[in-house]
C-alpha cells in the first residue's frame, strides 16, 4: 500500500511538504528558510517573523475518522478505503497496572509506529492545514521576490511558518490551529513553539497573550541545523560543533581495542554521517584549515597517534585500487554543492525550490 500510495501523493501533496516522499528532501526546506532569512536581511527594519511549530504527540493524535473522510473526499477508491479500515478500525488495547488488566477498549487515533504507511498518512492529514495557510489572505508570507512568497514548509511534524505581518497574521493563524485540531486531532504545542524575529523585536498590543516563546539567541534550530539571523555565522554555528564533537569522541574512543580497519569503520558509521548531513543541507564549503583538521583527527585516531603506515589519501581509494573506501571529505562537500547547480541546469521538478536562488538573488556558498 505504501509503495502504491507514493505515486499519487507526489501530485496530491504540495511542494511545501518534503518528508517521506520520493524525490523530495529536507534540504529544500532548509534552503527555503535560508532564502527567507537572506531576503529579510535586505530590509533590516522589516517585521518578518519565523515560527518553528512543535506538534504535540503528532503521529499519535491524528483521528482515524478524519483520515477516512479525507480518503473518501479525494476518491482513493473502495479497495484502499477497505484496506485502511481493516488496518485501523479493529485494534484494541488494555492497560496493565499492578498486574491487573483493564477491560479492552478500542483505539480511535494515531498512526502505527514502524508502519511504512504511517508517515504517508500523516502527510495526507497535514496537507489541508498547509493549503489553508497558503490560500489565506490574512496570513501573509515573506516575499523572496516580487512574485515569490514563502509561507510554510513542513517535514512531517516539523512546521516552519514565515510571516511578514505577524500582527495581523497571528490571530487568524491561532484560530486555524484550533479549528484544525477539532477536525483532525492534530495539535500545536504553543509552549514549545518558538518565534524568531528576522528584524527588530515586534512591539504592539497584539503581543498581549502571545502564546509562543521567543528564541533567546539570534538563531533557530530546524531539522538538525542552526539557522542564524546573521548568515555570516552559519558556518561557525554548524561546522565548529562538529569539529569539537569529533575531537572529543575520538579522544574518548582512543583506548578501544580496534584494528585500523575497525577504527576507520567506526568513523565511517558514526561521525561522518552527521557531518555529511550538514554539508548536504547547507550551502557551506569547508575551509581548508578545517578540512585539514578533520583529516588529521581521522588519521591520528586510525593509527593511534603513531606515524601513519598508509596515507589517508591511499585509504580513500576504492578497494579495487588498494584502498578501503574511506570517505574523502572534500569530494563529498563539492558533490553536495554541485548538486544544486545540476538541479538548476536540468530544470528538474526537484530543482523548483532552488530556482528562487537562481533567478532572484545569489546566495553565497560560505
Amino acid at each position: 500500500m505504501a509503495r502504491r500510495l507514493q505515486k499519487p501523493l507526489a501530485r496530491l501533496i504540495g511542494p511545501q511538504q518534503t518528508g517521506f516522499l520520493n524525490g523530495r528532501h529536507s534540504t529544500t526546506n532548509i534552503r527555503k528558510a535560508i532564502a527567507a532569512i537572506w531576503s529579510s536581511s535586505l530590509t533590516p527594519q522589516s517585521s518578518n517573523l519565523l515560527l518553528s511549530c512543535d506538534a504535540d504527540k503528532a503521529f499519535d493524535r491524528i483521528s482515524w475518522n478524519y483520515l477516512i473522510r479525507f480518503i473518501k473526499f479525494h476518491h482513493f477508491g473502495k479497495t484502499f478505503l477497505t484496506l485502511f479500515r481493516a488496518l485501523y478500525l479493529t485494534p484494541s488495547t488494555m492497560i496493565t497496572a499492578n498486574g491487573l488488566n483493564s477491560a479492552p477498549f478500542n483505539l480511535e487515533r494515531g498512526t502505527r509506529q514502524g508502519c511504512p504507511l504511517s508517515p504517508l498518512l500523516f502527510n495526507l492529514a497535514l496537507e489541508p492545514l498547509i493549503r489553508i495557510i497558503e490560500m489565506s489572505q490574512t496570513i501573509s508570507g515573506i516575499h523572496l521576490s516580487p512574485t515569490v512568497v514563502l509561507k510554510v514548509v513542513a517535514f512531517a511534524d516539523d512546521l516552519l511558518i514565515f510571516l511578514s505581518d505577524p500582527a495581523s497574521a497571528i490571530p487568524p493563524l491561532l484560530k486555524l490551529f484550533d479549528s484544525f485540531h477539532v477536525a483532525s486531532g492534530f495539535q500545536i504545542n504553543y509552549a514549545k513553539t518558538v518565534a524568531l524575529p528576522l528584524g527588530p523585536k515586534p512591539q504592539g498590543s497584539w503581543l498581549q497573550g502571545f502564546p509562543f516563546s521567543w528564541a533567546p539567541p539570534p538563531y533557530i534550530k530546524y531539522l538538525g541545523t542552526i539557522l542564524p539571523i546573521d548568515l555570516s555565522r552559519l558556518y561557525k554555528l554548524n561546522i565548529d560543533p562538529h569539529l569539537a564533537q569529533t575531537k572529543a569522541l575520538l579522544e574518548a574512543w582512543s583506548s578501544l581495542p580496534l584494528s585500523y580497519l575497525g577504527r576507520a569503520s567506526l568513523i565511517k558509521m558514526t561521525l561522518f554521517p552527521k557531518l555529511l548531513y550538514t554539508i548536504q543541507v547547507l550551502p557551506l564549503l569547508l575551509k581548508p584549515n578545517d578540512l585539514q583538521l578533520f583529516n588529521r583527527l581521522y588519521a591520528s585516531f586510525i593509527w593511534q597517534d603513531k606515524r601513519a603506515r598508509i596515507p589517508l589519501l591511499s585509504l580513500q581509494q576504492p578497494i579495487a585500487r588498494g584502498g578501503i573506501n574511506f570517505p574523502n571529505l572534500l569530494d563529498y562537500n563539492l558533490a553536495a554543492l554541485y548538486r544544486y547547480v545540476s538541479d538548476w541546469l536540468n530544470d528538474s521538478s526537484a530543482s523548483q525550490p532552488y530556482m528562487w536562488n537562481k533567478r532572484y538573488f545569489l546566495l553565497p556558498l560560505y
